[in-house]
């Protein structure tokens, strides 16, 4: 994204990667990407497609996997100070950063939404039940035939 409240950030880690069931892309550019961000609640906030990630150290990695319109996009974003964006924002609201803390145990594994990537049988459920259905009838009746 670009424009007010937006700002280049660097990727962290590997290459940002796209993907579906039958195909993986790579960013050839993945050094560093555009975004929203917010400061709010003492803290720098980045948007990435409409979710909200929070900084809680400088150099933090945000793992970021999403996914939009049917590719999952893989990557992390490496946090700036909360200083660096945030100071003049939170001065003019009488307000300061929070202090830079690890991130909460809780949230290490759960705080960013990991979008599922279903790769299986397209089949619908109802077929799917009636073809256990049938494969348990004929192994009842084939049971029933050897008494």
């Amino acid at each position: 994204m670009y424009g007010e409240d937006s700002k280049c950030f660097e990727h962290s880690g590997s290459m940002w990667e796209e993907r579906t069931c039958r195909q993986v892309r790579q960013w050839q550019h993945w050094g560093s990407g555009c975004y929203q961000y917010s400061c709010s609640a003492g803290r720098l906030n980045i948007i990435v497609d409409n979710r909200t990630f929070p900084c809680y150290y400088p150099g933090q990695e945000l793992e970021i996997r999403l996914l939009a319109e049917g590719w999952l996009h893989v990557g992390s974003i490496s946090c700036p100070s909360c200083q660096e964006l945030c100071q003049e924002t939170f001065e003019n609201e009488n307000k300061t950063c929070k202090p830079a803390i690890g991130e909460p145990s809780k949230l290490k594994k759960y705080s960013y939404p990991l979008d599922p990537m279903g790769c299986g049988c397209s089949c619908s459920s109802l077929s799917v039940i009636l073809s256990i259905i049938m494969l348990l009838l004929s192994t009842m009746h084939f049971s029933i035939d050897m008494h």
